[in-house]
């Protein structure tokens, strides 16, 4: 187990090469030197990655290379025995998971859980509930999400009816 076999590629970097911590533009999001242990067994081992604000990355890697332990880190769920985690110039190492998710950072699962009997525009207003925002603004904000994963001609069907890889993708975009 040893560090997580992940290169995020940087167009403003020379040559478009790796970012480096000392950048080209300020990271969203910042994992820097994270170390996480089970049992004095190393599940994450010097992790660093960092992610620019409107770009979609992928962490691809063997079952067992630390992903999902990552991910977990990130979002709150473990707090990491070294290193810090930076989202949008602040740091959140250490913060519960529910204060990391009112500030805008979700995960979805392998398998995108929606509800079949509703449309793809209902179930993106399902996340908005515990907000308490209005219908017409989570309309309005669902709306916009929708546009934005280029799912706006699908907004009227029963997710039933979508297929697994527009699940996932919708799945992302209503977090």
């Amino acid at each position: 187990m040893g560090k997580l076999p992940v290169t995020l590629l940087c167009p403003q970097a020379p040559k478009g090469g790796a970012c480096g911590f000392l950048g080209y533009m300020m990271a969203f999001l910042q994992v820097d030197q994270v170390h996480k242990y089970f049992g004095g067994i190393p599940a994450l081992h010097g992790v660093s990655l960092r992610v620019e604000q409107g770009k979609i990355h992928g962490v691809i890697g063997p079952n067992g290379a630390g992903k999902t332990t990552m991910f977990n880190v990130i979002n709150g769920v473990y707090m990491p025995d070294e290193g810090k985690v930076i989202y949008k110039d602040r740091e959140i190492t250490g913060l519960k998971p529910n204060h990391i998710a009112s500030m805008g950072i979700g995960r979805t699962f392998q398998v995108a859980r929606v509800f079949n009997e509703m449309t793809l525009m209902e179930n993106m207003m399902v996340p908005l509930i515990p907000k308490r925002v209005s219908k017409k603004e989570g309309e309005k904000r669902a709306s916009e999400l929708l546009e934005m994963a280029g799912l706006t001609h699908l907004r009227n069907q029963f997710a039933v009816e979508i297929s697994g890889g527009q699940k996932s993708f919708w799945s992302l975009c209503a977090r």
